[in-house]
């Protein structure tokens, strides 16, 4: 069998989720996190997005648990205003998407609500 090398430029990459944890590299996290190419924090309060923005992403994953929830505009207009892109989804789609994007080289923040 053949075998690729991972050639991701990403320091950190999500491995796993599931109800109540994320595998990030080789750690399992329970707590809210943010996550980048080369940024781990947590906990993370979903309220602070300044965090989020600190990291300068072009692009930014919102996780939302489980279930997809709807943000209200006034939440996401902090990213609007610095025209970055935001997209919400549930947590399992937005760990999935963060490794793309990541893979990538894109500057990518997920913001993960487990």
């Amino acid at each position: 069998m053949d075998l690729t090398p991972d050639t991701t430029p990403s320091h950190y990459q999500i491995r796993s989720y599931e109800r109540g944890k994320i595998i990030i590299n080789d750690k399992e996290i329970t707590q809210n996190l943010i996550i980048s190419a080369n940024k781990l924090i947590y906990p993370w309060d979903e309220n602070n997005l300044e965090e989020i923005l600190a990291l300068s992403p072009t692009v930014v994953l919102l996780g939302t648990g489980e279930v997809f929830k709807i943000l209200s505009p006034k939440f996401l207009s902090l990213f609007y205003k610095n025209n970055i892109g935001v997209e919400v989804m549930n947590t399992s789609a937005a760990c999935r998407t963060f490794n793309v994007l990541a893979a990538e080289g894109r500057k990518v923040v997920a913001g993960l609500i487990i």
